[in-house]
């Protein structure tokens, strides 16, 4: 079998180039309608002040106030008094894993993370007013410049974080992650929409996503979505995996392609394990699995018309990852 295998971090930007086969169809004609950069793991807490007073809060990246394992940790975000809306500046700690200290000018809470959520007090120095607050999703909504709606939905939950993107009524999982990868994470990626994708005479709407992930262990993850004009659609599959090490790793790369009358999506899975975790002479073992998938479109929609399957194994020395040998993985070009 022939087979190029590479170091990891040339493994990894080769992902990344895989990925942009996806990208580069759907970003033809397209336009930047919404940045995912910036929105990584934000906290909402709703609730009242002196039971009559409707207040939320803000953290744009706090997940050490509900993880157990973060005892000390440096916060800042503002509130608002939801009838007026104009933020308040917080800052302040965590401290003995469960009391928040924030303060405002003039004025501080002293608050208590439980199970049920966050309580305890708020003070001027004069009046002491109690506080009540329960973790709400942190949610975005909008429309991209072709007029698709969407909306970005940041959930809290199981000491972790879920991400889903909702467009047009179809809900896409973007990640899910611990608090632990949320704290570490860089989080890279764009959400696209597309003009027009011409196929046999019709033209067809879509988006992609694009994620990269700084924590170790959790690769690059796209994908995207097909309208059809007749408000059916077809979800495409882009690159998405994760490794415990070097040489083990779950992967799977896809590849649009169009022709006169088809939509051509070909994936790779690919399994790797080494026999001795940690030994240059350990001998890697896995498999690669080829699917390709054709859907017809036409005017009753867009229909799945084949799916044709291809495997193999993969042997080789690990110290291969560091040599040069040939290959050509199947219809994804070379590992380069």
């Amino acid at each position: 079998m022939d087979r190029k295998l590479l170091p990891a971090h040339a493994w990894m930007c080769s992902v990344v180039k895989r990925i942009f086969f996806l990208c580069a169809f759907f970003m033809s004609g397209s336009v930047s309608a919404y940045d995912l950069n910036s929105k990584l793991c934000p906290v909402t807490m709703k609730g009242f002040i002196d039971g009559k007073y409707p207040v939320t809060f803000s953290f744009p990246s706090a997940p050490e106030i509900f993880s157990p394992d973060e005892t000390e940790a440096f916060l800042y975000g503002d509130y608002v008094y939801d009838k007026y809306g104009k933020l308040i500046s917080l800052e302040g700690r965590k401290s003995s894993g469960t009391t928040l200290t924030l303060k405002e000018e003039g004025a501080s809470f002293e608050l208590i993370v439980g199970k049920e959520g966050v309580s305890g007090t708020w003070s001027d120095g004069v009046k002491v007013l109690p506080v009540s607050l329960e973790i709400s999703d942190t949610v975005y909504t909008g429309k991209t410049e072709g007029g698709l709606a969407f909306t970005d939905r940041i959930a809290v939950e199981n000491d972790g974080f879920k991400r889903t993107l909702e467009v047009n009524g179809i809900v896409i999982d973007i990640y899910s992650m611990g608090s632990w990868g949320c704290r570490d994470a860089e989080i890279k990626g764009n959400f696209f929409n597309i003009k027009s994708n011409r196929v046999n005479g019709l033209d067809l709407t879509g988006f992609f996503y694009f994620i990269e992930y700084r924590p170790w262990g959790l690769l690059p993850t796209s994908g995207g979505v097909v309208f059809h004009p007749d408000g059916s659609y077809l979800r495409l599959n882009g690159s998405e995996g994760s490794r415990s090490g070097m040489f083990d790793y779950n992967l799977i790369n896809c590849e649009v392609s169009f022709e006169e009358e088809f939509i051509v999506e070909t994936c790779v899975k690919q399994s790797v394990k080494p026999e001795h975790p940690g030994r240059e002479d350990s001998h890697i073992f896995g498999k690669e699995d080829e699917i390709v998938s054709r859907y017809y479109v036409s005017l009753q929609g867009i229909n799945l018309s084949s799916v044709t399957y291809r495997n193999r194994s993969i042997h080789a020395e690990a110290e291969q990852y560091f040599q040069t040998v040939s290959d050509t993985p199947w219809s994804l070009g070379k590992l380069d």
